[in-house]
């Protein structure tokens, strides 16, 4: 699957409230950004751009995370309310294979986004 089209996916995921798959996407997508800017022989502008690119990714999935840990934080009505509960939130945690040389190196290239 293309990259720009996992994350168009996750925005119409997240357009559509269903937060888990848009986190999910949005993570992928940046590590998809993160391993082609690595790629030898690119430009310095293409890699700067997918830099960038990873970066809003990973901005929009912090950002979903924060907003699914406020709803949870949310007001509770009283039991004797008739009002029902939302429905809750929740994200399924990120798998990471901790042996692969990719995670070790979006590992760094995170840090060095995040450090800026």
């Amino acid at each position: 699957m293309d990259i720009q089209a996992i994350s168009s996916k996750a925005s119409r995921a997240e357009f559509s409230k269903d937060y888990d798959q848009a986190f999910k996407l949005y993570i992928k997508a940046a590590e998809a950004f993160l391993h082609l800017s690595r790629v030898t022989g690119a430009t310095d502008t293409a890699t700067q751009r997918w830099k960038s690119s990873a970066k809003k990714s990973l901005e929009r999935a912090e950002k979903i995370k924060r907003f699914v840990e406020a709803s949870r934080r949310a007001v509770i009505p009283p039991s004797n309310s008739d009002q029902q509960p939302a429905a809750e939130l929740h994200l399924t945690p990120v798998a990471i294979d901790h042996f692969s040389h990719r995670e070790l190196w979006s590992a760094c290239y995170y840090y060095e986004l995040t450090r800026v």
